[in-house]
């Protein structure tokens, strides 16, 4: 229990990443790439977002606590995924490219299913944001070795 309740604790966290990420991006002044980059790192990394366009309706706060929020439970349903299902550390492996494949694939939906409009670097970068928890599970897994109780 210690295990899955560590683990969707980990996941939710990252979910907080992409919220902050745009809290920090607002405080600077950016060029236009550094913006694009940006928005193309929060869309693959943020999925929920989109549902700040509520904010004509329930204010701008009230949209990115929805927005956050969301996506807290959507990586929190991850990590729950994850608990159950990753048995060793292939299984691991597994799902976490399963996710790749499925952030490719949302990515390159919101590129117009276009190359041409992809962001290669924010979709690396967002990849690689993915990987954090999945790797210190993993190293709770190398660490940890799940006992007969759990």
């Amino acid at each position: 229990m210690k295990r899955a309740l560590k683990t969707v604790i980990v996941f939710s966290a990252t979910g907080l990443l992409g919220p902050l990420i745009l809290g920090i991006a607002y405080i600077f002044s950016m060029s236009d790439s550094i913006y694009d980059f940006i928005n193309d790192l929060l869309f693959s990394f943020w999925p929920s977002q989109m549902l700040a366009v509520t904010e004509i309706n329930i204010g701008t706060v009230n949209a990115v606590i929805l927005a956050s929020s969301v996506n807290v439970l959507l990586f929190a349903t991850l990590g729950l995924i994850v608990t159950v299902f990753s048995k060793k550390i292939r299984h691991l492996i597994g799902i976490y490219l399963l996710v790749c494949v499925g952030v490719f694939i949302w990515t390159l939906w919101g590129a117009g299913f276009s190359f041409k409009y992809l962001n290669g670097y924010a979709l690396l970068v967002a990849l690689f944001l993915y990987s954090i928890p999945f790797y210190m599970v993993g190293k709770w897994f190398a660490l940890f070795p799940k006992k007969k109780d759990e």
